[in-house]
């Protein structure tokens, strides 16, 4: 039930109409437990509404506030219909007074019951019987994931409840501001005019500005206290006088409220109207309860006003949709609550199916295999899951659990075991295993994932009949159309002889292995690796025995869908498994740089996917987005080169150093100051950083080096085709002038090129600078996806067309590194586009937006983080290179440029040049 709409009332009629003599309700909060006891005292609004008679009896109720002997819980539960006390303190209390509880209490009520799945919650909860246990909150769905336990027996709906008047409709008015300080002063100046105007019309609104830390908090304060007419308040917990402070908001003598985390649950004030939002919330559950602070419906108040910045939209992509231009929170937001909340019935549901002990005693949410399994055949599709023990021996264990739906078979055993390290009697492990057996039966395909070391065929012959293992080379099919296949492990036998039976490959050997392989001195036992499939990463194993496996864990639902992916291609005997491996990247030391031009240097995938490095010189901080990682001198020896990082704040070099020991980085320029990379809370040297994180060097072969190992190129990358190169007619442009700058220079190629292709997108950006994601960017919609092309400019070698490939060993490197943005949150580039242009308008500079306006870009990144994806294109802009006699070196360049962009991501390659 939404804040608001009476989930207490609920509780208590619940009490009346179960005449339950003897009730615990646990509340999360000291707030909570004074607000919801007192309303049990009186039966809240129950006697107004006529739900019960005015000569009805009371409960007699008990607020426990300190913990309490066995003998003072005895007389609570015997002298008392109601006890009312917070998790906190009932978690504390012995396992002889959860016995009493358990044993006395009718029913056990859980307020705010979001927070069930926190272990203390979960623990005190689970003592109880399920039958006897009622859970409310306004969100049935949590932050991190994780399944309520329980049944939805009721849900009021958030649309209902706007229907029905308790939420009064919402004002929602965004600012964009990519400058944090520029964005609070816009919020805290358009939040305040609000309030003005709505005390003007007669309402006693309060505005409460919402921060995420103490720290946050004092710095946004000082921009309130100047309006001192509404008497401004700083209330945070590490301020002394909460209580007085709370009573002061409450009488109306602030206006005006800053606060970290206050006034949330348990904290009832309808005339809390305005929020000014400077720190976005991160979830949709966290996002209802505050929203529900302020819509609910009182005399005498108006509409709810929400203020914020959308330049900073929020990281979980639930809610991105609310940090719109246009938005509207009215439709929105029941939108989103009442689908969050579908879709929780609809796993419910699923999990539902399930029937056995174990469902009773376990919660089927909380199951999350490893995505793994051996996948037989069937000849029939009848199932007899309750035979499973027949198939088993589980002698020794203590627990033994089941539970089945149509489709699967999941068992849970326990056994006590001796310790190994020692012959102690009285010490055992408590061991656990998971069994899940999950059934394709379209295709007659059974699937067995088991921690214990079974013969899969005895189990399964039990439930379905004769069953026949899919193993052997098959196995290896699950590899088909991965690219950039780079095998990290590998085991290996020998076909014939007993002198050596098995041999293990990892890292650098595996390429060893593999050759033996193909020179029929070994043959396949298991293989792991890492690759692409349709342009996503992903992670695969498998073993001549049958098994199949990925590094990730799931839920059973996921588990099924893994579990008919690999199906499918283990079954198809399109694929030829005997040559699957074949293009597999082949990894091995170096101890010095190969004699090959580097294009370029990159931070690892990890940086981009996570996005949270900074890079720090002295008191100056930068994000690595906002800094260019280049080689600067290649080779300064045949073991080393030099390394740049450039931003606005500062320039570093770095050497780069490979040999027989492994490498190394040092800093070269400056070392006046402390340079550190940090990653959340953890700060590295250079020469920790980068060993732990490896750059990525890409050569103009197509092959890659990973600190001091080489991953050679998949065989037989095409050679670009030069019917495919774009000649243009450059007219009076000076071929050696790239950049256009900020005067527009009509005579450079940036300037050209961008009215040649301008009529050919909706919005045209001149990203040029440090931290570019490309020299120009053109955005078009194009339907069900946003197109982003992004445009790698480079002068040509003393202004002249010429076969010198040195024209093309940096933008092509520059094309390499355009990977990275498929990898990334959509919303992250046109952030990029959008906060760079502001600060060129800053230094008083044109905007970098050469066609189109700032509010349709605003407009495209909000359909690209939600209702559409995204494709990239990359181009290669080089007038120094000669469509009618381009070389064929050239063109093998850009063969592997292009192929490693298809490879990796699935990104086309366009390659501009001169006539």
């Amino acid at each position: 039930m939404p804040t608001g709409t009476g989930k207490t009332e609920t509780m208590l009629s619940f009490l009346i109409a179960n005449q339950c003599t003897r009730t615990l309700v646990l509340v999360p909060s000291d707030a909570l437990r004074t607000q919801i006891g007192d309303k049990y005292s009186t039966l809240g609004v129950l006697k107004d509404a006529t739900v019960v008679d005015h000569d009805a009896l009371l409960p007699k109720v008990l607020k426990v506030k300190k913990k309490m002997s066995k003998e003072e819980w005895e007389k609570a539960v015997n002298d008392n219909n109601v006890i009312v006390t917070t998790m906190s303190l009932i978690t504390l209390v012995e396992d002889n007074i959860k016995a009493l509880l358990k044993s006395k209490i009718d029913y056990l009520v859980v307020d705010e019951a979001h927070h069930s799945q926190a272990s203390t919650w979960a623990a005190m909860i689970s003592s109880f019987p399920c039958s006897k246990t009622f859970l409310f909150t306004a969100t049935p769905y949590r932050n991190d994931g994780k399944k309520l336990d329980g049944r939805i027996i009721f849900n009021y709906s958030l649309r209902k409840a706007q229907q029905e008047g308790y939420y009064q409709p919402i004002e929602f008015h965004p600012v964009c501001k990519y400058n944090r300080e520029d964005g609070d002063m816009e919020i805290a100046k358009e939040a305040v005019a609000v309030l003005k105007r709505d005390r003007a019309a007669g309402y006693e609104h309060i505005l409460m500005a919402r921060c995420k830390d103490t720290s946050r908090a004092e710095e946004i304060f000082k921009i309130y206290e100047k309006y001192e007419e509404f008497n401004p308040i700083l209330i945070h917990s590490r301020l002394p006088g909460q209580k007085r402070i709370l009573e002061d908001i409450k009488q109306g003598k602030h206006q005006i409220v800053v606060c970290v985390n206050m006034l949330g649950e348990g904290f009832d004030l309808p005339s809390l109207k305005i929020a000014a939002i400077h720190d976005e919330r991160q979830s949709l559950p966290i996002t209802l309860q505050f929203i529900g602070r302020f819509t609910r419906n009182a005399k005498n108040l108006g509409t709810a006003s929400f203020v914020t910045n959308i330049a900073y939209a929020p990281i979980k992509e639930e809610i991105n949709s609310l940090y719109q231009q246009d938005a509207d929170w009215n439709l929105l937001l029941p939108r989103m609550s009442d689908g969050l909340t579908k879709a929780e019935k609809d796993a419910q549901e699923y999990l539902s199916e399930f029937k056995g002990k174990l469902r009773d005693e376990f919660s089927m949410s909380d199951i999350r295999p490893a995505l793994s399994a051996e996948v037989f055949t069937s000849v029939g599709t009848t199932t007899s899951f309750g035979n499973w023990e027949e198939g088993i021996n589980i002698n020794g264990y203590k627990y033994k659990r089941w539970a089945a739906s149509r489709d699967m078979l999941v068992i849970v055993l326990g056994k006590e075991t001796k310790v190994d390290w020692g012959d102690v009697s009285n010490i055992e492990n408590l061991t656990w295993d998971l069994i899940v057996v999950y059934f394709e039966a379209r295709y007659k395909r059974v699937y067995l994932n088991s921690t214990l070391k079974i013969r899969g065929e005895n189990l399964l012959k039990a439930i379905f009949g004769e069953v026949v293992k899919i193993n052997n080379d098959k196995v290896f099919r699950i590899f088909a159309g991965v690219k950039r296949l780079m095998l990290t492990n590998i085991g290996a036998r020998r076909p014939q002889g007993k002198d050596v039976s098995f041999q293990s490959f990892v890292g650098s050997s595996v390429s060893d292995g593999i050759s033996d392989m193909t020179k029929g001195k070994l043959a396949k036992n298991n293989v792991f690796g890492i690759g692409y499939r349709d342009g996503t990463k992903c992670s695969l194993g498998c073993s001549i025995k049958g098994k199949l496996w990925s590094r990730e864990r799931a839920g059973l639902d996921i588990f099924k869908k893994w579990c008919n992916e690999m199906g499918a291609l283990v079954a198809n005997d399109a694929i030829d498994q005997d040559k699957i491996l074949d293009e597999f990247l082949k990894i091995k030391p170096i101890k010095e740089f190969p004699r090959v031009n580097a294009l370029s240097i990159d931070w690892p995938d990890e940086i981009y996917e996570n996005g949270v490095l900074q890079i720090k010189y002295g008191a100056k901080v930068v994000n690595f987005d906002d800094c260019i990682l280049e080689i600067e001198e290649q080779y300064e020896t045949s073991t080393s080169m030099i390394l740049r990082i450039v931003s606005d704040e500062f320039i570093l070099k770095l050497r780069y150093r490979i040999g027989k020991e492994g490498h190394s980085y040092e800093v070269v320029i400056p070392k006046d100051k402390p340079l550190s990379f940090t990653i959340g809370r953890n700060d590295y040297s250079a020469d920790d950083f980068f060993n732990e994180h490896l750059l990525k060097t890409y050569l103009a072969d197509g092959r890659v080096i990973y600190g001091n190992h080489i991953i050679d190129t998949p065989t037989g990358s095409p050679m670009f085709n030069a019917e495919s190169l774009i000649g243009i007619d450059w007219g009076e442009t000076k071929l050696q002038k790239e950049s256009q700058k900020a005067t527009r220079e009509k005579d450079s190629i940036q300037y050209y090129f961008s009215k040649f292709i301008e009529n050919d997108y909706a919005v045209l950006v001149d990203d040029d600078g440090c931290g570019e994601a490309a020299d120009l960017v053109g955005i078009n919609d194009s339907g069900d996806f946003i197109d982003i092309t992004l445009f790698h400019l480079k002068f040509a070698i003393d202004g002249k067309v010429s076969q010198n490939i040195n024209n093309l060993y940096q933008v092509c490197g520059q094309a390499i590194k355009s990977v990275r943005w498929k990898y990334r949150h959509p919303s992250i580039i046109f952030d990029s586009l959008l906060s760079r242009d502001e600060k060129k308008l800053n230094r008083g500079v044109p905007s970098s937006i050469l066609k189109g306006t700032k509010t349709a870009l605003i407009k495209l990144k909000e359909q690209a983080g939600n209702a559409k994806g995204i494709r990239f294109h990359v181009s290669i802009v080089q007038p120094g290179v000669s469509q009618s006699s381009c070389s064929e070196e050239m063109l093998m360049l850009l063969g592997n440029v292009q192929q490693y962009l298809q490879d990796v991501s699935a990104i086309d390659l366009k390659v501009y040049c001169s006539k």
